[in-house]
């Protein structure tokens, strides 16, 4: 019996080894060897390093989600903002289109300078129907009872120093009513 334990004794302590697949002596110390063993602790690191990339990417994703998420309504709201603003956008540039138009006519004549000196002039009887003015030119259109009156306001016309051309284009009479209806066309002198 105490041999038996003498032999325990023996293999306790006697270390266990691993078993090593790669030769030690004389494959470690060759170019393959150095090269096998660089490979084998190397890779392991790059796996280690690569999947450390791999997990950062992945949990970066769920942050990536939400930050476009926060986007999305937030464009989604400044559409709705712009959206509301758009009536009045386009009726404010509706009036802008007409605040141009009424400045590029009166900036050519002032039609109170054109109606003041045509309503000067006009005879007794004779009442004026329409105005209307491009460039120099100026058309009007009036109606009277009598022919005499028709070719005292134009006289009374061409002896100002306004106008350049006082021409009577058209001349009708109303329907049973008595009434002359004339045309006239009249140019602006240069100065004026």
């Amino acid at each position: 019996m105490a041999a038996l334990l003498n032999l325990n004794f023996e293999l306790a302590g006697k270390r266990k080894e691993g078993i090593n697949f790669l030769p030690t002596e004389e494959f470690a110390a060759s170019a393959k060897g150095r090269i096998l063993s660089w490979l084998l602790t190397s890779f392991r690191y790059i796996v280690i390093v690569t999947e450390i990339i791999v997990m950062t990417a992945f949990l970066s994703r769920f942050w990536l989600d939400a930050r476009v998420a926060d986007l999305n309504e937030t464009i989604d709201q400044r559409k709705a903002l712009i959206g509301s603003y758009s009536e009045f956008e386009n009726e404010f540039r509706s009036v802008q289109k007409k605040v141009g138009i009424i400045l590029g006519i009166s900036s050519e004549q002032p039609p109170s300078d054109v109606i003041s000196t045509l309503t000067g002039f006009l005879p007794e009887g004779v009442s004026l129907s329409s105005i209307s003015q491009t460039g120099n030119e100026i058309r009007l259109q009036a109606r009277t009872t009598s022919e005499i009156s028709i070719s005292q306001f134009v006289s009374n016309l061409t002896n100002t120093n306004k106008f350049e051309e006082v021409i009577l284009t058209q001349l009708d009479s109303a329907d049973n009513s008595g009434f002359l209806i004339f045309d006239l066309t009249l140019k602006l002198k240069k100065g004026n």
